[in-house]
């Protein structure tokens, strides 16, 4: 409740993680091809450009520095951002160049960022922009937020596609062990049959699940016959973690303390977070950032991307921030 309670409270934070991506794609091109779309940025910016640039700091690095916006109330700022934002996803979506966004977790969208959506999707004049969202719609009820924002832009116009993810069943699971495990579908059914019982074919709970029972040792490879070997006996006697929250949160405690409070400070600061900021929010030199954090880079909890960290799951990032 709480965690969920603070995602809601980031405004547009979804978009700022989607859009980095196509920036620093920019950054890598030619410089002839770089002021190609400088010129088209600024053209399609100014004189507001401060707006996105405060949204994808990595912007500022094409446009330069930006003079401040006029300041307006609330409502008019918030129209004029969606103005500008679209304007901008503009210079991406033409008919040679179509663009897609993919935004994750949008049950945890504020209403500013649904109201973006829906103003990107049916009152702008942008085209050739598919946008991708994916959501858990165990947590989305007929009363939510982004139920309502959907059926608003349904009845606008807007071609919205729905495809129900559903968990990964026996068979599904069966593939993924064996191919993990790199041994034949026959030899892996028994494990794969208790692996789908308790993860109920959840993806990511299946990976963290198997990664534990290789940290207990339930899971070894003998480096003389070449092969993985596993103790049903000792998987059925263990109790292990029926979510993969509580899965996860039990692989944080087992990291050093300075790590554990590392991970709950990023955890509020998003799903990804610049060294710079980890070392000002941490209060230690970037150098000793990338030392706390070594130890959950090495259990796939967080991935360093440059100077770059990122959560590697939603369910990571949970697991920290429930344990501040």
């Amino acid at each position: 409740g709480k965690f969920d309670q603070y995602m809601h409270d980031i405004p547009y934070s979804t978009f700022k993680q989607a859009l980095q991506a196509p920036i620093r794609a920019l950054l890598g091109k030619s410089e002839a091809e770089l002021n190609e779309w400088r010129s088209a940025l600024q053209e399609a910016l100014e004189p507001n450009g401060r707006l996105v640039v405060d949204l994808v700091p990595e912007l500022g690095l094409i446009l330069g520095d930006q003079p401040p916006v006029v300041e307006l109330p609330p409502t008019d700022s918030q129209r004029r951002f969606q103005l500008v934002l679209g304007r901008f996803l503009a210079v991406f979506a033409r008919p040679e160049h179509p663009f897609v966004l993919f935004l994750d977790d949008l049950q945890w969208l504020d209403i500013a960022t649904l109201e973006l959506i829906e103003y990107l999707l049916v009152q702008s004049d942008l085209r050739f922009l598919m946008l991708i969202g994916a959501y858990r719609d165990d947590e989305v009820d007929s009363e939510h937020p982004l139920t309502s924002k959907i059926g608003a832009i349904r009845r606008a116009g807007g071609l919205v596609e729905e495809i129900r993810l559903g968990p990964l069943g026996n068979e599904q699971v069966a593939e993924l062990v064996t191919d993990a495990l790199r041994c034949q579908p026959s030899c892996a059914a028994p494990l794969a049959e208790i692996v789908h019982k308790k993860t109920s074919g959840n993806p990511f709970f299946v990976t963290q699940f198997l990664q534990t029972l290789a940290d207990e040792r339930v899971l070894s490879f003998d480096l003389g016959a070449l092969r993985w070997n596993w103790d049903l006996r000792s998987l059925h006697a263990n109790t292990y973690a029926d979510s993969v929250v509580k899965l996860v949160v039990g692989k944080l405690l087992h990291l050093p303390a300075k790590t554990q409070r590392a991970l709950q400070l990023f955890a509020c600061l998003g799903a990804s977070a610049h060294t710079e900021m980890l070392s000002i929010v941490l209060g230690s030199p970037k150098e000793q950032v990338h030392l706390v954090l070594a130890a959950a880079v090495r259990q796939e909890l967080v991935e360093r991307r440059g100077m770059q960290y990122h959560f590697t799951h939603d369910r990571v990032r949970e697991a920290a921030y429930s344990l501040i």
